[in-house]
């Protein structure tokens, strides 16, 4: 698993150019991101907060009697 930057923090932090929309965030060669990805990049590492916060969700809309895959989020 790579380190996938957003889009200000090439902009703003890294001060890189946006790439165009076909080329990959985590292909972005920079020495912060390489180094971000060796100390923070688990394979092995859990799901953790995304899959937690989608059940967190997914058990609000449902105790709501709202169908959560297809509610509109706003």
């Amino acid at each position: 698993m790579t380190v996938r930057p957003t889009l200000r923090c090439l902009r703003e932090d890294l001060r890189l150019p946006v790439p165009g929309a076909r080329v990959p965030l985590d292909q972005i060669e920079h020495p912060l991101l390489r180094k971000a990805t060796e100390q923070f990049a688990d394979a092995e590492a859990a799901p953790g907060l995304a899959d937690w916060l989608r059940d967190v969700v997914f058990a609000n809309a449902e105790a709501r009697g709202v169908e959560p895959q297809t509610a509109a989020w706003g």
